[in-house]
């Protein structure tokens, strides 16, 4: 992500007081094809995690990706 645009604002509310707001911050994409991507990468990521928490041996865990990452490819619900 090149540019983000940000917004900020304050919140008051639980744990936040008119002496202590919450301030709040997010960063936006200046293009939604950098949103797709960061979101395709943290998908990615999650599903690996999952992958490598399953107890079976390394070797059915990389078949367990590509036929995954086939499914997808192929837009086949998995």
């Amino acid at each position: 992500m090149d540019k983000l645009n940000s917004i900020s604002f304050s919140k008051r509310g639980k744990g936040a007081s008119r002496k202590n707001p919450m301030n709040i911050v997010a960063h936006l994409p200046a293009d939604l094809s950098d949103l797709y991507r960061s979101l395709a990468e943290i998908h990615a990521k999650a599903i690996v995690k999952q992958i490598n928490r399953l107890d079976c041996p390394y070797d059915q865990k990389v078949e367990i990706l590509r036929s995954f990452s086939a499914s997808v490819q192929n837009n086949k619900a998995v």
